[in-house]
């Protein structure tokens, strides 16, 4: 994977010097980094899902992370979503220190969760900022024609990012249906409370034979696992990116 990362077009090895051009609030937790590279050369196109790693000094100290992409590739720049943990050591230092002008030392896109191709419809459900790499798989979705339900559960709208991004999108495909869940009563969403077996069984599509992909928190994604499954949706066609043992999601 590295070597095919190294020798691809815009590809490299190890930690490559971009440039922050810009940074933008997309919630009251989460910011956009658009990072171009600083030597001017292309940028490896990565699949919709993949992840890049960063390397910072704080304090002194290395620190390594991975983000996911939150874009479609343009050959051109890459954009990470970087939602403010409480206690986070980067990703407080990210959201208060890095601006406009500063560099970081970033590692080329990995990571297997990604977009198949097929031309089955495409269920996309996450959670909080497991919203960033599904908006990825979203846009080359409908770039390809396929119909897409887009699933997104968050406490409330203040935390929704890319809300209105999604609504755009659905503006211009009508082949993209949207449905969001909030923790908290809110006029724009479509259902309050936690998402279940029941809401999701309405916001599928009529047929089964769909490609999921689902990430967030791991409560979230253990209900979501099994209500696809009791709904009929193949395992095979189910996707997810957990970091941690299969067997916890069970």
């Amino acid at each position: 994977m590295y070597q095919a990362s190294e020798t691809a077009p815009g590809g490299w090895r190890g930690a490559r010097a971009f440039r922050v051009v810009r940074k933008e609030a997309e919630s009251s937790e989460i910011t956009s980094f658009y990072l171009r590279p600083v030597d001017g050369g292309p940028v490896l196109a990565h699949q919709p899902g993949q992840y890049l790693g960063l390397r910072l000094t704080i304090d002194g100290q290395e620190h390594r992370r991975n983000y996911s992409l939150s874009n479609v590739a343009d050959g051109q720049a890459l954009r990470i979503s970087v939602k403010h943990q409480a206690g986070g050591v980067v990703s407080g230092h990210l959201h208060q220190h890095v601006g406009v002008g500063d560099t970081l030392d970033v590692f080329p896109p990995a990571g297997h969760f990604t977009l198949q191709d097929s031309n089955r419809p495409v269920v996309l459900i996450s959670g909080g900022v497991g919203i960033t790499p599904t908006l990825a798989m979203l846009g080359q979705a409908l770039q390809s024609g396929r119909p897409v339900h887009f699933i997104h559960c968050a406490r409330n709208r203040a935390v929704h990012a890319f809300r209105d991004t999604v609504d755009a999108l659905a503006e211009r495909h009508p082949q993209l249906k949207r449905f969001y869940c909030y923790d908290q009563p809110d006029e724009g969403a479509h259902a309050v409370g936690l998402l279940d077996e029941q809401r999701l069984a309405q916001w599928l599509p009529a047929t089964r034979d769909v490609d999921a992909y689902f990430l967030g928190p791991k409560p979230f994604m253990a209900l979501v696992q099994r209500s696809l499954r009791a709904l009929g949706v193949p395992e095979a066609q189910t996707h997810h990116e957990f970091f941690g043992p299969a067997a916890a999601l069970n």
